[in-house]
C-alpha cells in the first residue's frame, strides 16, 4: 500500500476529566479511560479508522467497572485537520458530553477556504465537508450516555483491508480461534522473531504507515516494538485469556479480545512494577485465518 501524500492528516483533540468516556470512530473505540482522569490529548491520529464517505464521530460516558472512578465532569473531542503539513491543524468539527449537557460546532456544508498556512473553514451551500447535527444514541443501561454526529469528507481514503472483510459473528468459536491468533503473536514474542513479526504484523504496519507516512520511520518495520524487545528492563507478561472477551467492531468486519477494563491480553511490564504498555490489537477476517490490521 503506498501513501498518498495528498492526503491531510486527520487527528482529534480532546479535553477531559471527571468522568469514565470513550471516543469511537465508526464504531471503533480509539481511545478510553475507565477511571475518569483529567487529560489533554493532542493531535492522536485516526485516518487508518476513516472510510470513503461518511464517517461518524461519538463520545460514549458510563463505562466504568471502578468502584472509585469519578462519575461528574466532561469530555470534548475536536476533529482536526492538517492539510499542510505544519502541524498547524484546522478544527473541522466538535463534540461535547457531560453527564447532563451536550454540545458541538454547528451543522451545515463547508469548504476550505484561503492560502495554504492561511485556511479556515468556511459555511457554504457548495461545501464537501457535510456535518451533520449531533445526535443522542442509547446506552446499554441508563446510565450510559452517547453523543454522536456524522461527517461526510471530501478525501480518498486507501482501501483498508478490513473494508472487504466478511461480517464477524459473535460465538464461543469465534473467540477460540481469535485466541489463537493472540497466542500466535505472544509466542512470536517471546521467542523475539523478528522475522516472523515482521510477518505476522505487514498488514498493520502497512495501512498505519499509509495513513501516517511522516511517521514511517517510527512504525517500520514492527511497531516499535524493538524497544520493548531490546529492553532488559521490560518482560512480557504472561499470557491469559480465561478472562478476556470478544468485542466487535468497526459495524462487524474487526474484533479484538480485552479485559472487564477494556485493555488487551498483550502486555509489557517493567521490572519495578510501575510501568506497563498494552499493545493495541485489532483483528479481521481474512481467506485464510485472522488478520491482524490495527
Amino acid at each position: 500500500m503506498i501513501p498518498d501524500s495528498r492526503l491531510p492528516r486527520l487527528s482529534l483533540g480532546i479535553e477531559a476529566g471527571g468522568v469514565p468516556y470513550a471516543v469511537v470512530v465508526n464504531d471503533v473505540p480509539v481511545w478510553a479511560d475507565r477511571l475518569g482522569h483529567a487529560a489533554t490529548i493532542d493531535g492522536f491520529p485516526v485516518l487508518e479508522w476513516l472510510v470513503p464517505g461518511a464517517n461518524t464521530l461519538e463520545i460514549r460516558l458510563g463505562l466504568s467497572i471502578e468502584p472509585n472512578a469519578i462519575s461528574a465532569g466532561s469530555v470534548d473531542v475536536e476533529l482536526r485537520c492538517d492539510l499542510d503539513g505544519d502541524d498547524s491543524p484546522l478544527a473541522l468539527t466538535s463534540l461535547s458530553l457531560s453527564p447532563t449537557t451536550v454540545g458541538g460546532a454547528p451543522a451545515g456544508r463547508f469548504a476550505i477556504e484561503g492560502a495554504p498556512g492561511n485556511q479556515s473553514l468556511a459555511a457554504t451551500p457548495t461545501g464537501d465537508i457535510v456535518i451533520e447535527p449531533i445526535r443522542l444514541g442509547s446506552g446499554s443501561t441508563s446510565a450510559d450516555r452517547r453523543v454522536l454526529r456524522t461527517i461526510q469528507l471530501p478525501w480518498r481514503w486507501p482501501r483498508w483491508r478490513h473494508f472487504d472483510a466478511p461480517t464477524i459473528i459473535a460465538s464461543g468459536r469465534t473467540q477460540a480461534s481469535l485466541e489463537e491468533s493472540y497466542r500466535q503473536m505472544w509466542n512470536l514474542l517471546r521467542a523475539n522473531d523478528r522475522a516472523r513479526l515482521v510477518e505476522f504484523l505487514a498488514v498493520k504496519v502497512a495501512e498505519l504507515v499509509a495513513a501516517n507516512p511522516k511517521d514511517r520511520r517510527h512504525i517500520e518495520p514492527i511497531l516499535g516494538l524493538e524497544d520493548c524487545l531490546d529492553d532488559p528492563e521490560m518482560a512480557l507478561k504472561p499470557l491469559t485469556l480465561e478472562s478476556t472477551r470478544l468485542e466487535i467492531a468497526g459495524g462487524g468486519s474487526l474484533a479484538r479480545l480485552v479485559d472487564a477494563r477494556g485493555n488487551g491480553p498483550i502486555v509489557f511490564v517493567h521490572r519495578d512494577g510501575l510501568m506497563s504498555i498494552c499493545l493495541d490489537t485489532m483483528f479481521c477476517m481474512g481467506s485464510s485465518g485472522w488478520v491482524l490490521v490495527r
